[in-house]
Order: C-alpha cells, then sequence, then structure tokens
C-alpha cells in the first residue's frame, strides 16, 4: 500500500513540475494607478507700452499728436490644445502719460505654432473694450468696443512657465470723441507687451 501512495505522489509531482498540465497559480491583482491629468489653465502678468495716436505713429520721435503710456496686463486662458488657446486680458495704463489714460479689457484666440520645444509663435484674434479717458485737461478720447489683433513669441523657460513678448492693435483709426492734440478726428491704440505666463 505504501509503493502505491509513493507512486501516485511520484506521478502527481512529475505532472506539476515536469511540463505535465497543470494549473497555473492566479496572478496577484494590481490595482490601477488613476493619474490626474495636469489643468490647461495659466495666469500671466505683463508690462506694456500703450501708444494713443491721431494721425501717426512714430516710435523713435515722440509728436504733439501721441501719447505713450505704461500699463500693468493681467492675463488668464485655458489652453485646448498645445497649438490652441483662448486668452483674456485686462490691462490699465496711466504712468507718463501726457494727455490720456487708459483701461482695455481684451478676449482672443490664441493659435499657436512651434518652432522648436522651447519657442512658439502666437497671434491674438478677438475683440475687446478700450476707455481712454484724457488728462491734464485733455477731454476723454474713446470708449468702444473694437475688432482687435496680434502677433507674438514666447519662449518656455519650465515646463510650466514662459515669457512672451507680442504687440497688439486694440483700436484703429476710430472716431475720437474729442479732437486728438494734432487735429485729428480718429484715435488708434496699440500695445507692446512682455511677460510671463505660468501653467497650473
Amino acid at each position: 500500500m505504501k509503493k502505491i501512495v509513493l507512486s501516485t505522489a511520484l506521478l502527481l509531482s512529475s505532472m506539476l513540475y515536469g511540463g505535465g498540465n497543470y494549473i497555473p497559480a492566479p496572478e496577484p491583482i494590481s490595482t490601477p494607478v488613476v493619474s490626474s491629468s495636469p489643468s490647461q489653465f495659466y495666469t500671466g502678468l505683463g508690462l506694456a507700452v500703450v501708444s494713443t495716436y491721431g494721425k501717426k505713429l512714430d516710435w523713435f520721435q515722440a509728436t504733439s499728436g501721441q501719447d505713450r503710456i505704461g500699463a500693468i496686463v493681467g492675463i488668464l486662458g485655458y489652453q485646448f490644445t498645445p497649438n490652441l488657446a483662448v486668452e483674456g486680458r485686462l490691462s490699465y495704463g496711466s504712468v507718463s502719460g501726457n494727455f490720456s489714460k487708459n483701461l482695455n479689457a481684451s478676449i482672443f484666440l490664441k493659435p499657436s505654432y512651434n518652432i522648436t520645444n522651447e519657442i512658439a509663435l502666437y497671434a491674438l484674434l478677438g475683440f475687446g473694450w478700450v476707455k481712454i479717458d484724457g488728462k491734464n485737461g485733455h477731454a476723454d478720447i474713446a470708449k468702444t468696443v473694437s475688432p482687435q489683433f496680434g502677433l507674438g513669441a514666447s519662449y518656455k523657460i519650465e515646463d510650466n512657465v514662459d515669457i512672451f513678448a507680442d504687440y497688439t492693435w486694440l483700436l484703429h483709426d476710430k472716431k475720437s470723441k474729442s479732437l486728438m492734440p494734432d487735429g485729428s478726428k480718429k484715435v488708434s491704440h496699440e500695445a507692446f507687451t512682455l511677460g510671463v505666463n505660468y501653467h497650473f
């Protein structure tokens, strides 16, 4: 009897470990790791030089018909894809203006093109509200909604931080509420902005 039991045990052992048919041990169950995708929201801050003029803008020599104003720009955006975002901007300028101060609120569609992993070119296409008040005895100049557009470039210095520079046309050849100092009845309003964006 002992020989039969021993023979049966050896047979089962050879089937389990010698290539015979056997049921493998169940695989350990692993719990999937749920990773949350990063937010596509970003915010930014910029400093701008805003030019308000009547007949002609001269960047290199101030004229009586133009005013150059320092402004601060706040930005809030959402990146839908790597090459498309929507961006809102709010700016206020009154520094060093001779006859004006301004408040601008804009909303832009922002398509971009990546030249390298760090450098991108972009456009700003949208509309905004422009308010240009007079100062130093000058009458108010404009309060209107207008199409707006711009061109710019950005450079990524960290995964979630980039610096940018752009030029925006906020108001072009619109009828002014009062005569400009050069006698023009129309006003234009443009901005050159340097800033930084932080992506959450």
